[in-house]
């Protein structure tokens, strides 16, 4: 500032001493008129103007944050976004569940019955099992002479069947409740055990049927043997019966089927 009002008095200053000198110049010229002694003008000198001095206005010094201040002066709030709106949830459909297959029962397996052999003729009425009659069956094909077996009445079953192929022979051991026993051989039982060839054979009773043949029955008091032979082949057949009256053993020799 004080700068600025030295510039200002120079300048000042420049002015009067121009003014002095054109001032100067017109005096000396000289004029037509008369010499008139002219008054010289009194110069008043120009007051210089004392430079005021222009206070410089101090700068507001900028405040120092301190803890204090930070904490007391609250920043300005940081708008808060709008919140995105959520999306409702599509609600998931309810799953009807498949329902299970109820299992089809399998149906129960009748099991076919095996049919029963086929027997040769005769042999589906002899008397025992179902065994005994495939027995006979059975030893028909294996001898080289007609096989006969018993058809009793209900209530007598089968004790033993067996058969001698060396010696040829077969027989076939029957009993009933009441204790009575009735044996059949057939082929060569001379020579096998029981031995019917001794025995019972007294008296003479006569002829009976055994079978398709004709046979002689001998015996009394409940003791029988019914005996056939034949002469081609030649082979001797037997029924001895102990227990039964006379009737009941005619009838059961009559009964014997061939079954080969």
């Amino acid at each position: 500032m004080m700068t600025r009002s030295l510039r200002r008095g120079g300048l000042l200053g420049a002015v009067l001493a121009m003014t002095l000198v054109f001032g100067a110049c017109g005096s000396s010229t000289p004029t037509p008129a008369p010499a008139q002694p002219t008054p010289t003008p009194t110069v008043t000198p120009t007051a210089t103007p004392t430079p005021t001095e222009t206070p410089t206005a101090t700068p507001v010094p900028t405040p120092v944050p301190t803890p204090e201040s930070s904490t007391s002066t609250a920043p300005a709030p940081t708008p808060t976004p709008e919140p995105t709106p959520t999306p409702a949830p599509t609600p998931t459909p309810a799953l009807n569940p498949t329902p299970t297959p109820v299992p089809t029962s399998t149906p129960a397996l009748t099991p076919t019955p095996t049919p029963a052999p086929t027997l040769p003729t005769g042999a589906a009425s002899c008397t025992g099992s179902a065994t005994v009659k495939q027995w006979f069956a059975d030893q028909a094909k294996l001898l080289n002479f007609n096989l006969y077996c018993a058809v009793l009445p209900s209530g007598w079953g089968v004790v033993n069947v067996q058969a001698d192929y060396i010696k040829g022979g077969v027989v076939a051991q029957y009993k009933n409740a009441a204790g009575y026993t009735v044996n059949v051989y057939e082929g060569n039982f001379c020579t096998m055990s029981p031995n019917p060839c001794s025995g019972y054979w007294n008296p003479v009773v006569g002829p009976t049927p055994f079978g398709s043949l004709t046979g002689e029955l001998d015996g009394a008091s409940g003791m029988w043997s019914v005996t056939v032979s034949t002469s081609n082949p030649k082979v001797r057949y037997a029924m001895v019966g102990e227990g039964m009256d006379v009737a009941a053993i005619k009838s059961y020799a009559a009964a014997m089927h061939k079954v080969s």
